[in-house]
């Protein structure tokens, strides 16, 4: 095959997979049910969880314009999807306090071991890249909600 019938078949396909468009419609946030509302904050630690945390693990997704460019756009709403799943701060008060427990446990673990936010995510946005000593204090603020 030639080298130009390759660039414009693979070209073709990548335009073809920008009709498979992502939902960014965020679901609806009850703010009584949200974390910061139902837990006295400090504002600075509240900035943080924000900033690193609240894109993909609330309501309140910021989709980035790379958002809009398949397949791109498909990692952004599986990750965002899952994120959810596993953690909502929109939906914090709806949980057991068995559940919040074990989440508050998970979140403590998540800033200690540098495991959140992911690496692709601090990479596009760096207001999520932590220094150490953020992440020590918001593991500690957390623990202290136990």
């Amino acid at each position: 095959m030639k080298r130009t019938t390759l660039l414009f078949s693979i070209l073709g396909f990548v335009i073809l997979m920008q009709l498979f468009r992502i939902n960014k419609t965020n679901p609806v946030s009850v703010p009584v049910l949200d974390f910061a509302t139902r837990v006295n904050m400090p504002a600075d630690k509240l900035a943080i969880l924000k900033a690193a945390c609240y894109d993909c693990h609330s309501n309140e997704s910021i989709y980035p314009w790379y958002a809009n460019l398949a397949p791109i756009s498909w990692r952004v709403s599986d990750h965002i999807k899952e994120a959810r799943h596993e953690l909502n701060f929109s939906a914090w008060g709806s949980y057991s306090i068995r559940k919040q427990q074990h989440k508050l446990e998970d979140i403590q673990d998540a800033f200690s071991n540098n495991w959140m936010p992911l690496w692709d995510y601090k990479l596009a946005h760096s207001s999520s890249r932590l220094s150490a000593q953020q992440r020590t204090d918001m593991a500690e603020w957390f623990k202290t909600l136990e």
